[in-house]
């Protein structure tokens, strides 16, 4: 072969070896794999988390996590977060895979959008199945601090958790998000404690702050703001929805603290309760939501609530939203405007079907269920004690300009200027239908209502004869909102209270009449939760209520 065959030879084969190592190089990037949805890339090492965040033109790429990894060796400001703010977000996938992250370290005085992911946008935009463990996340006085998302715009995050660490920041700082605008974070929890320094604190064990949507998640870690809208799941909640969801966390701050939500603006909280923590602050502290100017469905809570100023409650401190189906077992001690359920019943504000059977404790305008009403109560009932000094009742502290209908209460009462054995003080012609036990109360005189001894209270005729719509008799209605088996057991009880435990029929417990009731109801569908044998509060008769039932077959109360 001549010399230039030769060289045109070895100059072919000069390109093709170029062009394999291109390919080769290409293919090798990270773990492997082309960043396509069918071909992620894939995650092995620290390395690679650390390759991920120097290359914003792989943020709309997906990835897969192949192993656990330890991120420990980055400290400070060291580690490249993921997703930097709005004009370079991270809009791809990343799939944990069932792996986890741990000793993810980052330190900042000041800095903003911090998380392993720090700024989230784009409507395919997902983070899953991954799990934090440990994580250290300090941004000092920076806003928009998470674990896992410093701030989510929109997208999904699903199955994931942090667990251990500590997450601080200045403001909207989340156990696992700082701030949830619009997106959707399901099936996710945290325990790592959580603490922000900023004036409006904007704080919540899972996310700081909540504009979309949250269901079945959780939280457990501590929550400390030193300002307000502190909550044990949710700091501060606008227009968003959360469903199904608790905290157990103990909840500190300055003022709208709640155990669940510090302030809950113009959203739905159904299916949700928050336990065991307790619940600190100075005004609208509540034990579920410290100020509700939402809805609320379906909910409870039964940890200790503490309040240094006014407006405190065993479900909500301050409200003028919706109240339906919830109740509170917790103890609750303030100054002003305590209510064993709702510190303030704002005007426009509506309590139905509800009950407390916490103590209320505080000097001026102290009620079982709420401490001062101008809005509407309706079909609830208090059995705690209450104690105060002045506008005291075993209802309600001062019924203002509201109304009460069809309830009672039962709880000692006690107190020394204005006290009354369902009213405290207020205009008695707003009050209708209504009793409280004179025998358990210690009082004879209330601003409304009417007394009764213990036996009388305890027999269904004495309310159905003010028209109250008891299950069993037609007469009064067919929503059957209470409930009385036997004379002389047990006082009137909401008939949802029975529902929720498989007890859909008289006489109480759960038995074969439960099951027959079932049955003329199966595949039903209810406008209001708990009806008929809506056990799980779904509004429709399925296999879940029929599993409720089996699991408490012949248990009685």
């Amino acid at each position: 072969m001549s010399r230039m065959g030769n060289s045109r030879l070895w100059g072919k084969i000069t390109v093709l070896l170029a062009v394999c190592g291109w390919c080769l190089s290409a293919q090798a990037k990270y773990g492997g794999g082309s960043g396509e949805p069918n071909d992620p890339y894939l995650i092995y090492d620290a390395n690679q988390m650390q390759a991920i965040g120097a290359d914003a033109n792989d943020w709309d790429k997906c990835f897969k996590l192949m192993a656990d990894i330890d991120l420990g060796e980055y400290e400070g400001e060291e580690f490249n977060i993921i997703g930097t703010n709005s004009s370079r977000p991270f809009a791809g996938i990343f799939d944990g895979n069932g792996h986890t992250i741990s000793d993810f370290t980052y330190g900042s005085s000041s800095t903003s959008n911090i998380g392993l992911f720090g700024y989230v946008r784009g409507a395919s935009a997902e983070i899953k199945n991954l799990g934090l463990i440990a994580p250290n996340v300090d941004a000092g006085t920076g806003s928009y601090v998470g674990s896992l998302v410093g701030w989510l715009e929109s997208g999904t995050i699903t199955d994931c958790y942090s667990t251990g660490g500590s997450v601080e920041g200045g403001s909207y700082v989340g156990g696992l998000v700082g701030r949830n605008y619009r997106g959707t974070v399901s099936n996710c929890y945290s325990t790592t404690p959580v603490t922000a320094a900023g004036f409006y604190s904007y704080v919540g064990g899972l996310v700081g702050y909540n504009g979309g949507t949250i269901s079945n998640c959780y939280s457990t870690g501590s929550v400390n703001g030193t300002g307000d809208y502190v909550g044990g799941l949710v700091g501060y909640g606008f227009e968003g929805t959360i469903t199904n969801c608790y905290s157990e966390g103990s909840v500190t701050g300055d003022d709208y603290v709640g155990g669940l939500v510090g302030r809950n603006e113009d959203g739905t909280i159904t299916e949700c309760y928050s336990t065991r923590g307790s619940v600190e602050g100075g005004s609208c502290v509540g034990g579920l939501v410290g100020l509700n100017y939402g809805t609320i469905t379906n909910c409870y809570s039964n940890g200790d609530v503490w309040g240094t100023e006014d407006n405190v409650g065993g479900l909500v401190g301050y409200g003028r939203g919706t109240i339906a189906n919830c109740y509170s077992e917790a103890s609750v001690t303030g100054d002003d405007y305590v209510g064993g359920l709702v510190g303030t019943n704002r005007y426009k504000g509506t309590i139905t079907n509800c009950y407390s059977t916490g103590s209320a404790s505080g000097d001026w305008v102290v009620g079982g269920l709420v401490g001062r009403n101008y809005g509407t109560i309706s079909n609830c009932y208090s059995t705690g004690s209450v104690n105060g000094y002045g506008d005291v009742g075993g209802l309600v502290g001062w019924n203002y300009t509201g109304t009460i209908s069809d309830c009672y209460s039962t709880g000692s009462v006690s107190g020394t200027s204005y006290v009354g054995g369902l009213a405290g003080t207020g205009d008695p012609n707003l009050v209708t239908a209504s009793f409280w036990d004179k025998d358990t109360s210690g009082w004879t005189t209330s601003a409304g209502g009417e007394c009764k001894t213990t036996a009388e209270m305890m027999t269904q005729s004495t309310f159905t004869s003010a028209g109250w719509d008891f299950l069993g008799e037609p007469a009064n209605g067919t929503k059957d909102t209470w409930r009385m088996c036997v004379d002389g057991v047990d006082y009137p009880r909401l008939t949802w209270e029975y529902v929720q435990g498989g007890d859909f029929a008289c006489p109480d417990g759960v038995n074969a009449a439960d099951l027959e009731v079932l049955c003329e109801d199966w595949l039903s569908t209810y406008s209001q939760a708990l009806y008929g044998a809506d056990a799980n509060a779904d509004k429709h008769v399925t296999f879940a209520d029929f599993a409720i039932l089996a699991q408490r077959w012949l248990s009685g109360l």
